[in-house]
Order: structure tokens, then sequence, then C-alpha cells
């Protein structure tokens, strides 16, 4: 805008001098109209001194005020919306007095040629009776649009009016569309540019304002769309004196913050008596063999020989130390070091927590500021009531086992569910020990008996914490576990449910003491809240997972734990957060089996000439419908994994020998999958994914496709299927991009390019449109 105004005032200042030298040149005479006329800017400014001086004071490009320059841009941004380098704004009686001019003026160029009728006496020539009946024409045609436009422009000026109104985009598309039938713009011959009402003026600037919002609302769904399917990295809350990270997960419970603190690490070679800072937690204490993670660094890395060779001993172990602080404070290791994570999960914790830091330290004033957030926005910052606290002193001057039954109570109560009074505080020794009896003579999930050698020191489950293994949904997703902990509050004994008197009573004979038709079953506290009861086995499987857990115990990991499923074996999800504890299921799985189905399907059929599997037979169909019926069935899902491949493999083409090699041999000899692979030089040679652009089939050869059919044959877990999918898509989108067309076709009337000439080139071209019709 300051641009074209800087142009503008030079402009304006060029044609005033032009004026004025020609109007001195009248009356001195001293120079001719040709040396006048072929005056150019340079020649201006050099004429005199005064008009030099003149020129150099004219206005720079920052020289113009606020509102000059937002006038400009308003104007501009108007020219902007009906594309046009010129806009002139009209009124309806502006625009109504236009046209009436426009018609007086043709009556005129009518009345020019004298009495109309006398003409065609008259022996004229042809081209002037020619003129005439086109200028009769339209004037006739101007007239009766007049008398039919009022009501057109009437209906355009509400249309426009609901339109600016509304703020939508369709809606002013249109109403502008409506306003340009009704002759509200137009061509302006005198600029070149184009003449608009006001209101349709107001109506193309907010379709462009409506355009621009549209385009910013689709990129923000676009960029959720796009967060959705990816994992929000979580930055920490901060750190503490002691440089102790604290987070806070998305997904996890509104009030729970957890501490990634570094292990105090000691020398597995020295006695084991040694004194130890009393202010140091003892779960925080590991030996660094312990703690290593991974292989060492090598000091031929660190120092290399001139740098060696500059340093003595204590230099050396100076700067090795010194290197070593990268993985720990104490530079005791050179690997990765293991961090100790521990939780805070209820509000007194937390309260003590902020109260314990300084809000004027650098580190710990940000960490107490946002734990104090988490608070507010848990709901567990308020204050705990009277009430509440003399039940928790009275709790606090009780044993711990009334502690836990009355905390149970009280839990109960609050939340609606039934009473625990029934459950037993104590004396649950003799059931204890039964369980542990019938606990050995059964199997386990892994299908081995349970070893009770790390509870025999155990004589009452009351108040123990218990880790329990948990499948929601036993059917659509059996290997989608949860793992939930909970303190066991009491116990009873209840009559032996049909179902299990059965399954359980052979067992049971075997063991003394335990009675066939009744059983103890414990009562559990869940940490994430309700309650439930535990038989004899769950009890034992849970007491016997929790302390392996808590203790790391060797050769103890649990495979289909929920964060597992945040990564698949390549050690990326690519979904979205919601979906990753499921990622790893079948019905996951089959759904993402029909997407790639659906992406690839319709350009594998553009390029085949013979379509059975989406044609008439209906196998498409039938595969889709077994898959979402049974999509819960990992077998009916490798299936289909073949099924699809199967599919694909003839929509490309299959082996261009295929004919060739049926007519000399009367069948195609098809390589065993697992002999290829048993073999160690087919193994290595042949290549599974199609590389290069000539690229004739979906697959390289038949050993390769018969090697991929094993492997999907002989797979058992969704990870090894879902890589097979990957790659059978990878190879049908280098097949696509290598069968590609290369020759497009070209229009034969060449379309001049702006808004301006294709509208004068349509006009031209409706006469050979009208003979095709």
């Amino acid at each position: 805008a300051r641009e074209r105004l800087a142009a503008g005032a030079k402009a304006t200042f060029f044609n005033r001098k032009r004026r004025e030298i020609a109007r001195n040149n009248k009356h001195t005479g001293e120079f001719t109209s040709e040396y006048i006329a072929g005056l150019t800017d340079d020649d201006i400014i050099e004429f005199d001194e005064d008009t030099k001086a003149e020129y150099e004071s004219l206005p720079t490009v920052d020289g113009f005020n606020r509102s000059e320059v937002n006038t400009m841009v308003a104007k501009i941004q108007e020219e902007e919306a009906f594309d046009t380098h010129a806009l002139l704004v009209l009124t309806m009686d502006e625009i109504q007095a236009r046209e009436e001019s426009t018609l007086a003026s043709m009556e005129e160029r009518l009345a020019q040629y004298g009495d109309v009728d006398s003409v065609y006496q008259v022996h004229t020539d042809r081209e002037t009776s020619a003129k005439i009946d086109k200028l009769r024409r339209e004037i006739s045609t101007f007239e009766q649009a007049t008398l039919s436009l009022p009501h057109m422009r009437a209906a355009a000026v509400e249309s426009l009016k609901d339109a600016i109104e509304d703020g939508t985009v369709k809606a002013l598309r249109a109403a502008i569309k409506s306003a340009k039938l009704a002759k509200l713009t137009g061509i302006d011959d005198d600029t070149d540019g184009v003449w608009a009402l006001d209101l349709l003026r107001d109506a193309a600037l907010e379709l462009k304002t409506a355009e621009r919002r549209k385009r910013v609302t689709e990129a923000h769904k676009d960029l959720i769309a796009k967060r959705n399917k990816c994992f929000i990295r979580t930055d920490p809350l901060g750190q503490d004196r002691y440089r102790n990270n604290f987070w806070h997960f998305d997904n996890d419970e509104s009030g729970r913050v957890w501490v990634e603190s570094d292990y105090v690490l000691k020398d597995c070679s020295c006695d084991e008596t040694t004194s130890i800072d009393l202010c140091v937690d003892t779960n925080l204490v590991i030996g660094k063999k312990t703690a290593s993670i991974g292989a060492c660094d090598e000091v031929k890395d660190l120092l290399y020989d001139e740098l060696e060779l500059s340093m003595n001993n204590d230099q050396k172990e100076v700067f090795l130390q010194f290197c070593n602080q990268e993985y720990h404070s104490s530079s005791m290791v050179s690997t990765l070091v293991r961090q100790h994570w521990g939780c805070h999960v209820t509000d007194q914790s937390l309260r003590v927590l902020v109260k314990n830091l300084s809000g004027r330290g650098v580190r710990e004033g940000q960490l107490k500021t946002a734990l104090k957030e988490i608070l507010e926005a848990s709901g567990l910052s308020a204050a705990p009531s009277e009430s509440s606290q003399q039940n928790a002193n009275e709790q606090q001057s009780r044993p711990e086992s009334s502690i836990m039954g009355s905390t149970a109570q009280h839990h109960d109560n609050q939340d609606g569910r039934s009473d625990n009074s029934e459950y037993q505080i104590d004396g649950d020794k003799d059931a204890f020990q039964q369980a542990k009896a019938l606990a050995e003579s059964k199997l386990d999930i892994t299908g081995s008996t349970v070893d009770t050698s790390l509870i025999v020191n155990i004589s009452s489950a009351i108040g123990m914490r218990v880790r329990l293994r948990i499948v929601p949904d036993p059917v659509t997703a059996p290997k989608s576990v949860n793992y939930e902990m909970g303190t066991v509050l009491g116990w009873k004994t209840r009559r032996r449910q049909s179902q299990s008197i059965d399954s359980e009573q052979d067992t049971s004979e075997g063991v003394a003491g335990i009675d066939a038709q009744k059983e103890p079953v414990w009562r559990l506290a869940l940490d994430k809240g309700g309650d439930m009861d535990l038989s004899c086995t769950d009890l034992i499987h849970g007491l016997t997972c929790m302390i392996k857990w808590k203790t790391q115990y060797k050769g103890y990991i649990e495979d289909d734990a929920p964060f597992l499923a945040y990564r698949n074996s390549m050690g990326r999800f690519c979904g979205r957060a919601s979906d990753a504890p499921t990622s790893c299921s079948p019905s996951s799985f089959a759904k993402l089996l029909l997407k790639r189905e659906q992406e690839h399907y319709m350009h594998l059929k553009n390029r085949s000439y013979e379509n059975n599997w989406g044609g008439k037979s209906g196998a498409r169909n039938a595969w889709m419908a077994s898959i979402k019926e049974y999509g819960y069935d990992q077998k009916v899902i490798r299936d289909g994994l073949l099924t699809l491949e199967d599919a694909f493999f003839e929509l490309s083409g299959g082996f261009k020998d295929d004919l060739d090699t049926q007519s000399d041999t009367g069948g195609t000899s098809c390589p065993n999958g697992r002999d290829l692979l048993n073999d160690e030089n087919t193994r290595f040679d042949i290549e599974l994914e199609s590389l290069g652009t000539d690229i004739q089939a979906l697959w390289n050869s038949r050993g390769t496709r018969a090697i991929f059919r094993e492997i999907v044959e002989s797979s058992t877990t969704i990870h090894i299927l879902a890589l097979c999918l990957d790659l059978l898509c990878r190879n049908c989108t280098v097949y696509l991009n290598a069968t590609k067309p290369t020759a497009t076709r070209k229009s034969s009337i060449e379309q001049p390019v702006g808004t301006r000439r294709m509208n004068a080139w349509q006009l031209s071209q409706q006469q050979t449109y009208q003979s095709y019709y």
C-alpha cells in the first residue's frame, strides 16, 4: 500500500508538471509541441532546479500516515476480492443513472442516422444498414432488461444482506452469483477495471474473510487429527533441589504425580557394613553392576593416542570421571544407569511435598506452582473436614488391622457400595495355609505350578499387597490385559459356587482340611477404587506377582503389560493414543487390514483387465464381512491376510511368464517357502521388498512370494502379521508407481489465462458451442 501511494504521488506530480510546462509554453513559445510531447520523467525532473527540488520533497514509502495507508489497504483488498486492478464502487442510484446515460448515448447514436424508416427507403449501403439493425437490437434488449432488472436486483440485494449476516461460504457464493445475474457488477470501460454495487463489494470482502476462516478451521482440524495420531511428548513438571524429575501423565489419574530419582550407587567390592548416609532411603541404594544397562564405554574411544600420551595417570582418571558424569553424578559407571520410579497417590503426600518445597528456589518454585495446579485441577486441594480429621486421628491410635478395617468401612459408605462388616479382619491363618496348598496343586496361566517359596514366611493375607492380572474382554481382546494392585482388607467363608464345585472337587480332595462345599474368599480394595473378592488361587497368584514385581525378581517379566502395547515390535506405534493399549489385538489389526485394502484396491483395479476380486463374484464383500464378524480370531485374520495377498497378486497381473510356463510344462512350478528359508543361500539372496523402477509384478519372483506366504502361515503373533501387511502395502505402492501411465491428454483448444480474458474467450466461443447442440 505504501509503494502504491508513493507511485501515485509521483504520477500526479509528473502529470501536473506536464500541464504547467504546456501552459507556460503557450505564452513563451520556447519549445515545440513535439518536444513537449516527448518529455520523459527524467527530463521533467531535470527541467529546472525548482522542479527537481519539488520532486525530491515528494513523500517516500515511509512518509504516509496510518489513515492513508489503511485506506489504500482497504482499496487493495477490494480489488483483490474482484480479481481486478481497478474497482469502482457505485450505489444503486449511480448504477441506474449510469444505465440511463448509456441508453441515452445509444439513442443519440441512432438519431445521427436520421429517420430510420426513411433510411431503408433510400438505397443505403449494406454496412450502414447492419449497424442500424445492431444498434436497434441493443436498444430493444437494453429496454427489456430495464423492465425485468428491478425485481431481480431487489431479490439479489436481500440475498446479499442475508448472506452477509449468515457469514458462510456457501451462502455468500450463492448471493454473489445472483447479484452478477442481476447485473450489479460489470466491466468499466474507462479504467478497464470492474464496477460493482457497494453491497456486493461488502459481500465479496466477507467471502474472502469466510474462505480464510474456513482454511484456518480446516487446517486446525487437520492439525488436531495429526496430533491425535501421534504421541505428544510429556515434559516433566520440574525438579527439586536434588534434581529429581516430577512427572504427570495425561492418561494417568488426575491426582497422581510420579517421581524419577537417581539411585545411590555403591561398589560391590566394599563391605556391606559400610556406613551409608542416614538421610538416604535404603530403596534408592543399589550396586553399580545392578544399576548398569548395556555395554560400557571403551576407554580408547575417549582417549585417543595423542591425548593419552599427553596425560599422566592422575589426569587420565580425572578425565574419565568427568566423562562418566554424563551417566551418573558419582562417576562410578560408564554406562546407562537405571532410574528409580515412585508415585504420590494421595492428596496428603502431595500436600506434604508442596509444603516442603521452597517457593523461592529457581527449580522448586516452578515445581511448587505446577503441583498446586494439579491439586486444584483434581479437586484434592480442599482442606479436610473436622470429622475426617478426627477419624484420621482415631485411626492413628488404633492397631494396623483396625485401621484397615475402618478405612474400608468408610470407603464403602462414602462411595455407596456394600458394607464390609461381614468380613473378618483376622483369623485367616488356617485358611491362608489351605489356599497355599490348593494353589500348589493347580496350574497358573503359563501352565506351571505356583512358586510358593516366596510366601513361606507369610502367615496371614490381611494387610498384604496384591497385584492382579485382569482381562477386561476375554472374547474380542484376550491379549489385552490390565494389571491392578490393591490391599487385602478381610476374609470370610462362603458357599462354593456350583460352577466351581465340579472343577475344583478333584483338586480339593487331595488337599487335607479343605471343605468341598465352602471356600474362603478375601476382600481386596483396589488402588483405583472399588472392591472385589479373591479366591484361593487368585490370592496366591497376586501375592507372588506382587513380590516378584516389587523386588524385580530375576526372570519375571510381564509380556502383556499395557505399556508394552504402546510400541510395537519395531519400537513404534502409529495411531491414536486411545487405541494404543489395544493396538496389538486382532481386532485392531482387522481394522487396519480393511483400511489398507480400501486404499490400494481402487488403484489396482484400474490397472487390471480382469477383476475377480471386487466384481460380480462377491469375493471382496464376503472377505470384508468375515473380517468384520470374526476379527477377534487371530486365525481368521491370518487367513484374511493370505486371501488379500492372493487378490492383490491377481489384480497386479501375476507373473508375466505364467502362460509360457503353463503351455510348456502344463503348470507352474511353485517352490516351497520352508525349503527356501532352510537353505542358507536362498535365505540371504532373496529380497522380499520390491526395489527399483522396473517392476512388472507384485513380487520379484515366485520364491519371494512363497517365503512371504510361509512367514504368514507360520506366524503366531500380531506383530509379524503387521510387518507382513506393511511389506505387502509397500510392494503395492512400488508396483503402482512403476506402472503409472506417463502419457497425458492435452486440450486441442488453447484457453487464455485470467478472469477477464477467460470471459471474453467464452463469449467468442459461444457460437461454436451452440453449433454442437
